[in-house]
């Protein structure tokens, strides 16, 4: 029972009572710097002091044991909390899971993980041995002792040195950043920024070094203090410099990684897309209408081109076989063209409900627009027909830009704010359709010290709960028209010190635009400085539509006809809304879409900026969706080390 006498007695010192709360990746390697300090100044005690303690009595020693494994329980806590119970969270695990062969080769990522299972063996061993110490042997301690000191390439100082030899390459971490980027694997996966994913391996590599460390520590404790093999001074001087070296090294080196790593954030396309669900789409606004050319002028005679209607309002003067009486209302007609002398169209039941007035049309010249399908409406033939024997009246293909009651041409105008009164900011985006109007939803979370958002205080705030026609447009709202249908895909980041706390629309002549709060904040206690707030848009928006850098939709379909990704992101230019490709859709469909899935990170954090994008691909109409860009917590790890945490240690001490 005295064995572990002076190792114990660093546990008693050492052990926390409070309860081990959730931490974020940078509040991790916080705990372990101060862990590791914790420990230098226990260790030194044991070494030095350890023979002018005595034992007395065996429930003494017992109740220091007892101690021990709950300081086990600690680590093994913060190891469920970075690695996941039985190590599913971790990072290594998860790309040998996902990986292909030759990227894990290229990785030595079996290797690692193979090391990785010999230390967390060593340290189960060890917890074992503690909870049933009394069942052992002293030749069985003395067996686990040699084993983690030994020269052997398997012992914990050789293989937490082989991790070490491995991960720190400039090679290792470019490759390894490569996989979270928006091309890599894991980033439609992952749900972490790329500089999230790296930050949160720094963490898992600092825990097992620290966790060699101690293994170590405590059996050159026992060798020392219990066995009386010798000093071990050397030996024990030497653990403790290589750790440090370890340790900051590796916060250096992948810090420099973190810093230069992307923070953006957007969802890919999901698996399959359910409307009102992944996406939202304008409805009932740009869409093609067939219309005679009698329809169309004022007098009812037909002696212009169909090419010669830019921009009219419907005559009242149907006369032919009233398949004008048959057509919804149009506030507008734009940039009519005539197509053939005769056509079959399928028109749907309900032009209302399912967003288009025709399923397909067939002309004379055997051509299909849309896709032709059994018609699931009602066929009709149209020809051209002959007015006061010199007119002829042809039908004409035309945009209608529809403004009737039921149409999905509004987006919100009013700021969406997190509560900054109880420390709140906003985490994540999501674009969401209420009372026919649009609106860029926030999530929020409160923030506390060193950037940490407690996960409990997460919402998504409801929108404001108003509709278009007993409001004010341009005030409340944005009503999208023909002249007024641009979309600024812009990208807004905070200043240095600041994280984003609201969003909202603005309309700049005729595009609309975003404009991000942005508020200061203490890093350090997590206290927002509201009073510092601070509106930013887009700069220089003239420039960008004088130049045209416009994306530009060529013949595209709906976006949800295949299932090929969307994987061309576009930021920094302007989009307009249009009408899909008439032979592909018969231009039946308003694009691109809005994405509606949420945007955030699976862990909550503050947000350094936000961004619209347009994710497209040839022939699409694509979506406009939101992108985030997490706080960049490599500015804060360039400030810790283990002296610099000591050092606070002494001050709040």
């Amino acid at each position: 029972m005295r064995l572990l006498s002076g190792v114990v007695i660093l546990v008693f010192l050492f052990q926390s009572t409070k309860p081990f709360p959730a931490l974020t990746a940078f509040e991790i390697t916080v705990e372990i710097l101060e862990m590791a300090n914790s420990l230098f100044e226990i260790f030194d005690t044991v070494n030095d002091k350890a023979d002018l303690i005595q034992f007395v009595t065996k429930s003494k020693e017992t109740a220091l044991l007892e101690k021990l494994d709950s300081m086990n329980l600690r680590i093994k806590q913060l190891d469920d909390r970075i690695n996941g119970v039985d190590q599913r969270l971790n990072t290594i695990i998860e790309m040998l899971n996902h990986l292909p062969q030759v990227i894990r080769h290229e990785l030595n990522l079996q290797d690692i993980r193979n090391k990785q299972n010999f230390l967390n063996i060593y340290f189960a061993t060890m917890e074992s041995y503690v909870r049933n110490f009394d069942e052992l042997e002293n030749s069985t301690i003395v067996n686990f002792c040699e084993n983690v000191v030994s020269s052997d390439p398997n012992s914990v100082r050789f293989l937490m040195k082989a991790i070490y030899n491995l991960v720190i390459t400039d090679d290792f971490l470019k490759a390894f950043l490569k996989q979270f980027e928006p091309r890599g694997i894991f980033f439609c996966i992952g749900a972490q920024s790329p500089q999230e994913a790296l930050h949160k391996f720094l963490s898992e590599i600092l825990l097992i070094n620290f966790k060699s460390f101690y293994l170590e520590q405590v059996a050159y404790s026992i060798k020392k203090q219990q066995l009386k093999q010798g000093t071990f001074t050397r030996e024990i001087k030497l653990a403790k410099k290589e750790f440090i070296r370890r340790q900051n090294s590796i916060i250096k080196k992948i810090n420099e990684h973190m810093s230069r790593a992307s923070r953006e954030l957007w969802k890919c396309d999901p698996p399959k897309h359910v409307e009102n669900q992944t996406y939202l789409r304008i409805g009932n606004f740009l869409h093609a209408c067939i219309f005679n050319k009698a329809h169309l002028d004022p007098l009812g005679k037909c002696q212009n081109e169909c090419d010669a209607y830019k921009m009219t309002k419907p005559q009242e003067n149907c006369r032919e076989n009233k398949w004008c009486n048959k057509q919804l209302p149009a506030s507008r007609i734009i940039n009519c063209q005539y197509l053939d002398s005769s056509m079959t169209v399928c028109s749907n039941k309900n032009t209302r409900k399912n967003n288009r007035r025709y399923q397909y049309v067939e002309l004379g010249n055997g051509k299909v627009l849309g896709k032709k399908q059994s018609c699931r409406g009602y066929k009709t033939d149209l020809s051209t027909y002959i007015y006061w024997i010199v007119w002829r009246c042809s039908y004409c293909f035309c945009l209608c830009d529809e403004q009737s009651r039921g149409t999905d041409v509004y987006i919100n105008l009013r700021l969406s704010l997190a509560n900054m009164n109880d420390n709140r900011v906003v985490t994540g985006l999501r674009f969401v359709k209420h009372n026919e109007i649009f609106h860029l939803q926030i999530q929020e979370g409160k923030l506390l010290k060193r950037g940490k958002i407690d996960p409990d205080s997460v919402r998504w705030v409801p929108v404001d709960n108003y509709k278009h026609f007993d409001t004010i447009e341009g005030k409340d709202f944005h009503k999208i028209t023909w002249e007024k249908r641009s979309f600024e895909l812009s990208t807004i980041m905070a200043q240095n010190g600041s994280v984003v706390t609201g969003v909202r629309f603005r309309l700049i002549r005729n595009s609309l635009d975003l404009e991000v709060l942005t508020t200061p904040f203490n890093f350090t206690t997590g206290k927002l400085l509201p009073s510092l707030s601070t509106f930013k848009g887009t700069r220089n928006l003239n420039l960008r539509h004088k130049f045209k850098q416009q994306v530009k939709l060529s013949k595209p379909d709906v976006p949800t006809g295949s299932t090929e990704p969307h994987t061309l992101i576009t930021t920094g230019q302007y989009i307009e809304f249009r009408n899909t490709d008439l032979y592909k859709d018969l231009a039946q469909t308003t694009v691109p879409f809005f994405d509606s899935q949420p945007v955030n990170s699976k862990n909550p954090v503050p947000l350094s900026g936000v961004s619209l994008i347009h994710k497209g691909r040839e022939g699409s109409g694509g979506f406009i969706a939101p992108k985030i860009f997490t706080y960049d917590f490599s500015q804060h790890l360039e400030e810790i080390s283990l002296e610099t945490v000591k050092r606070k240690q002494r001050l709040r001490n």
